[in-house]
């Protein structure tokens, strides 16, 4: 078939009622009957109508919600025991994962909850250096060679 655009195409419905439709409208397809189109040049396409067409919606996905991970809980632990400034943030970031989830927004989920896992094990670590850091203070404290007043 040519291009429909570049020449002036006549669409005539053969079957029935023998008629020319107007130029430049597409007549509507009707059981048994054939299309024919006439291009400006006079050359006559047939088109056989359609058969056995079914038309499908696509079915509704399931959101992944599998790279969301709740990590409210360990980030309000490690605020409280461990390191708080980089508590907080992560507190805050998993605030906004779990409004995120919330109203759909898995994708945004998913990035506020890597961000949450990350703050919480930098709190964690800092946490874990600075009672580290604390003991080894006292040990050498009492060890070391001076006196109380």
């Amino acid at each position: 078939m040519q291009n429909q655009s570049s020449d002036n195409i006549q669409y005539y419905k053969t079957g029935g009622d023998n008629h020319a439709g107007p130029q430049g409208t597409r007549p509507q397809y009707k059981t048994g009957h054939s299309m024919q189109y006439k291009s400006a040049s006079g050359q006559i396409y047939s088109i056989p109508p359609p058969q056995g067409v079914m038309v499908t919606q696509p079915s509704a996905v399931a959101p992944d919600t599998s790279n969301y991970i709740n990590w409210m809980y360990p980030a309000i632990f490690v605020t409280l025991f461990c390191f708080w400034p980089t508590g907080l943030v992560a507190v805050l970031y998993a605030t906004w994962a779990r409004k995120a989830m919330k109203g759909g927004d898995f994708a945004g989920a998913a990035s506020y909850s890597r961000k949450v896992k990350i703050f919480v094990i930098i709190s964690l670590a800092m946490g874990i250096l600075v009672i580290i850091s604390i003991i080894l203070l006292f040990v050498l404290a009492r060890s070391s060679n001076y006196k109380r007043y």
